[in-house]
């Protein structure tokens, strides 16, 4: 299945927080570079997630995993499989050796894939599915956050259970990275693929707006902008998702202002009511955004992305400011003007849309708004 066609549903995300929440402690996951014990559900992020279930389960058949840490299950099995336990160096190596269920019966159709594959998201459907919505997020974020939001964003958007997301730790191979990223550059990535086959887009903010500061964030972030894709803002607040978009989504449309009856609530005001408890603050370092101070895991990966950012979108100032507006037009729809944005969409360097009230607009001006570069 090619990279960019491999979507997961919301049920697939959901099932899988409900994994963590159940395994976590029975298999003591830790922490790939303290080498701590995650205690507790709410804490795995998808580096966690990666390390201790997501690569184990997609290796290859026969792939050793070395690891001291890692506890057995009360049956001796660990995440994918059975473990054989061999002393090696002083250290335990697992051989994970993952089983398929039976076929189906004569005249069905197989659900199930029975060959390695290489990715999460292979494992869960053996055909091609194009997703509605690209994420782009950071892997820090706990992924039970990374789930509510995922599921009030498709509530919001009316998607169902099915609604189809494109993730990269699900899609991508973690033991194949290197060949399915290639090496020509991220306009030929499955990131920028994927993107392209998506309706929109969903950024996801972490609770310390770290996805502001990551490269390949930033940089997915400059494509959605560059190609003009509807976008909605997702965080997660004491447990529960936030959305913020910047024009009435489905959910609000067609709302009764007394349950199901009486008049039509308008949709902006829906909007503006569903919307209320969304933390601005977290919009604030997206409208400030300097791709090249933001970090990446890989050198290569920096190269890789500077090298496209000064050839195919007029340097990184440019580029800031394509991630700049973004911010600033969210914090717009949630009625927020403050000298960030304002500065920011003042030096809009292309067209941008603002979506809101009239008010935020008038307060906007007030603060030295220039609307050069606003279309409507």
């Amino acid at each position: 299945i090619r990279t960019e066609f491999r979507a997961v549903s919301l049920t697939d995300l959901q099932r899988l927080a409900k994994f963590i929440e159940d395994k976590c402690a029975q298999y003591g996951w830790v922490d790939s570079m303290t080498k701590e014990i995650v205690k507790e559900a709410k804490d795995v992020n998808l580096y966690h997630l990666v390390y201790n279930f997501i690569g184990p389960v997609t290796a290859p058949i026969g792939h050793e995993v070395v690891d001291s840490e890692r506890k057995l299950g009360p049956g001796g099995e660990v995440p994918g499989g059975v473990a054989q336990e061999e002393k090696h160096d002083g250290r335990r190596r697992f051989r994970y050796v993952r089983g398929v269920p039976p076929g189906p019966k004569k005249g069905e159709t197989d659900q199930f894939v029975r060959t390695f594959s290489g990715s999460f998201a292979e494992l869960l459907w053996n055909g091609e599915r194009t997703a509605q919505f690209f994420i782009s997020h950071w892997w820090g974020e706990p992924v039970l956050d990374f789930v509510v939001c995922v599921t009030e964003h498709a509530r919001v958007h009316k998607l169902g259970d099915n609604g189809l997301y494109w993730v990269c730790a699900h899609a991508n191979s973690q033991t194949h990275i290197t060949e399915e990223l290639g090496d020509k550059g991220p306009l030929e990535s499955p990131f920028f693929k994927a993107l392209q086959h998506a309706d929109g887009a969903l950024l996801m903010i972490d609770v310390g707006s770290k996805v502001t500061t990551r490269m390949w964030c930033g940089f997915e972030n400059v494509v959605i902008a560059d190609q003009g894709k509807s976008l909605a803002v997702a965080t997660a607040v004491g447990g529960k998702g936030r959305v913020l978009t910047t024009q009435p989504a489905p959910v609000d449309r067609g709302q009764k202002k007394y349950g199901d009856h009486g008049d039509d609530v308008p949709p902006q005001k829906a909007q503006k009511n569903r919307q209320y408890f969304f933390p601005a603050e977290r919009l604030d370092l997206v409208a400030q955004t300097d791709l090249a101070k933001a970090e990446a895991s890989n050198p290569e990966d920096r190269a890789m992305i500077e090298a496209a950012v000064n050839k195919n979108f007029g340097g990184f100032e440019k580029a800031n400011c394509k991630l700049r507006v973004l911010g600033s037009t969210a914090s717009f729809a949630l009625g927020i003007m403050n000298p960030t944005t304002v500065k920011a969409l003042s030096e809009a360097q292309e067209p941008f849309e603002l979506i809101g009230s009239g008010s935020t607009l008038n307060d906007g001006v007030e603060q030295g708004l220039v609307l050069s570069q606003c279309s409507g």
